[in-house]
């Protein structure tokens, strides 16, 4: 019987070259940022509901915008799309909130092992909204 050979994606080199390429994308984005203007990163950060420091230091974080809100809000029964429309402001807050959390390590760990595991309270900044939609 012949194997086939693996995927590149699947082989030591294919996941060093996925990350190659992720992280030169990363970077291309950072260089796009750093060279707008104050005013346009200004108005580009306030179009999208943060300061500009908010948004540097969202785009400069290796895995960008999250997706622990939406596992969170799956764990606890809630529909993104019945929180937009019961307030497109509030699904925003909860997904820059969680953008911005410096908690994303512990949270994603929490979230591999259980999702509802008693103590993400208190470290997610989101809790409270959280728990008002539940």
């Amino acid at each position: 019987m012949t194997t086939s050979p693996q995927s590149p994606d699947h082989t030591a080199l294919g996941h060093v070259l996925n990350w190659w390429h992720d992280a030169r994308k990363h970077w291309s984005a950072l260089r796009e940022l750093e060279s707008l203007q104050s005013t346009e990163l200004d108005r580009i950060a306030m179009d999208v509901g943060l300061t500009r420091e908010q948004l540097t230091r969202l785009v400069a974080q290796p895995d960008g915008v999250p997706l622990l809100i939406d596992k969170r809000l799956a764990a606890l029964n809630l529909d993104p799309e019945d929180i937009r429309k019961l307030s497109p402001l509030i699904l925003r807050d909860l997904n820059r909130t969680c953008a911005l959390c410096r908690d994303k390590g512990r949270c994603a760990d929490d979230m591999a092992a259980d999702p509802l595991a008693p103590g993400w309270e208190s470290y997610c900044p989101n809790s409270g909204t959280l728990h008002s939609l539940t």
